[in-house]
């Protein structure tokens, strides 16, 4: 009980969110915060403060609040603020309300990725020119089992076998 005078203030946060794979997004992460607390919103932020989810309220009390389409292997932080008011999340990070979550600790499931080139008919169905990591490759057997983070450049044909420009 606080003393006469004073004022007790709690600045609820989920102790354990849960991280997990994005099912919607293969090879990303999601956060999700549940139970929430009452009277509370929670936004985002990456390691450099920038908002990724600005403050959410629960669609319920206590409904769970899950935050989508992550980068793996990111330390994101939740920020809570009390529904109704103006914080931002900068200034509820300045009082000392965030939580840490480390997204790589998701365990995902998908460690390469495929790469397929649809050709719509009537066009060229080779498209010869593409590099993967700025490699030129010939094969379209180069655009499997690509790891995260692999860039690929495809050069579509300009016009389809008739001449017709795209």
């Amino acid at each position: 009980m606080p003393e006469q005078g004073t004022l007790e203030v709690h600045d609820p946060v989920a102790l354990t969110p849960q991280v997990a794979e994005d099912s919607a997004n293969p090879g990303r992460t999601s956060i999700t915060i549940n139970p929430t607390s009452p009277n509370t919103d929670y936004a985002l932020v990456d390691p450099s403060g920038n908002v990724v989810y600005p403050f959410t309220t629960p669609s319920a009390p206590g409904a769970a609040v899950t935050f989508n389409n992550l980068d793996p292997n990111t330390i994101y932080r939740v920020v809570p603020r009390t529904t109704g008011t103006s914080a931002t999340p900068a200034s509820r990070i300045a009082d000392g309300a965030v939580l840490p979550v480390d997204t790589s600790n998701a365990g995902l499931s998908v460690n390469t990725f495929d790469v397929t080139v649809y050709v719509p008919a009537g066009t060229v169905a080779d498209p010869t020119t593409f590099k993967v990591n700025g490699t030129p490759k010939t094969s379209l057997n180069d655009l499997k089992n690509l790891a995260p983070g692999t860039t690929v450049e495809i050069l579509a044909q300009p016009a389809d076998l008739s001449g017709n420009l795209f």
